[in-house]
């Protein structure tokens, strides 16, 4: 399942702008146990679509800084309603 998870996020990355695909990731790290591979994927859409921007000298991985910190967020919150 996980496989085909990770398809279906490289695609979207291709093919939809990156307000489409997001909620599909942050539902998958909810679903999955340990879901690295949004990280991955967000890394490879600022590689692909990111623009270094003049603020922060110039960083311009700031839906990859969303998505780990969303990440830690929801591992952190899994520990506290799984049983």
């Amino acid at each position: 399942m996980r496989i085909l998870a990770n398809i279906f996020l490289f695609f979207s990355i291709v093919y939809f702008p990156w307000w489409a695909w997001l909620p599909v990731a942050l539902f998958f790290i909810f679903m999955f146990e340990s879901f690295y591979e949004a990280v991955f994927w967000a890394l490879v859409s600022d590689f692909l679509y990111g623009t270094g921007s003049v603020s922060w000298e110039g960083f311009g991985f700031y839906l990859t800084l969303i998505v780990l910190a969303v990440f830690l967020g929801i591992q952190w919150f899994k520990q506290y309603i799984r049983v």
